[in-house]
C-alpha cells in the first residue's frame, strides 16, 4: 500500500513539473517559427499559441487588485492581486475565466514576454479586451542588455487591422 502511494505522489510531482506556462510556449514558438528560419519578422497568432478555448484576453498591470480585475472582466474573479514588475493575462471563455498567467516583462535571469504597446485593461474603453480575430502580433526578439546569455526579450505588437 505504501509503495503504491508513494508511486502515486511521483507521477503527481512529475506531471505537475511539465505543465508549460503560456510565456514559455509564446518563446518556443517565435524560436520555432521566426528565429530558427531567420525571419526578419513573424506574425503570432495568439489562438494558435494557446492550449485552451478563450473569447476574451484581459491584460492587467503591476498593482492591480483582484477587485478591479473583477469591475473590468465582470466575472467571478478569486484571483491574487498582482506583484510589483508583473502583469497578467486573464483568458475568459463563455463568461468564465479559463486561464490566467502572470509575468515579467523585463527580468536579467531568463528569457521575458512584452506587450509593449498593449494598455492595461483598466485604461481601455472600449472593449477592454483582445479577442482570437485581433489578437495576432509581429514578434521581435531582442537581448536585454547585462543579462545573462541566453536571455532575450521577446516583443509582441498588435498588428494594426
Amino acid at each position: 500500500m505504501i509503495k503504491r502511494v508513494v508511486n502515486i505522489i511521483i507521477i503527481i510531482a512529475v506531471f505537475s513539473g511539465c505543465k508549460n506556462r503560456l510565456t514559455d510556449d509564446l518563446i518556443n514558438n517565435i524560436d520555432r517559427n521566426c528565429v530558427k528560419q531567420n525571419k526578419s519578422s513573424c506574425t503570432i497568432v495568439l489562438i494558435d499559441a494557446t492550449r485552451f478555448k478563450w473569447d476574451k484576453l484581459y491584460f492587467f498591470g503591476s498593482w492591480t487588485t483582484s477587485d478591479s480585475i473583477r469591475k473590468v472582466i465582470k466575472l467571478k474573479y478569486d484571483g491574487e492581486d498582482i506583484q510589483d514588475d508583473y502583469r497578467r493575462m486573464v483568458f475568459v471563455y463563455n463568461n468564465n475565466v479559463v486561464y490566467e498567467e502572470d509575468f515579467k516583462s523585463f527580468d536579467y535571469s531568463k528569457s521575458t514576454i512584452n506587450f509593449p504597446d498593449i494598455i492595461d485593461s483598466l485604461l481601455h474603453s472600449n472593449p477592454p479586451y483582445l479577442t482570437p480575430s485581433n489578437a495576432i502580433f509581429v514578434a521581435d526578439k531582442g537581448k536585454i542588455k547585462e543579462s545573462c546569455v541566453n536571455c532575450f526579450e521577446y516583443s509582441l505588437s498588435p498588428v494594426k487591422r
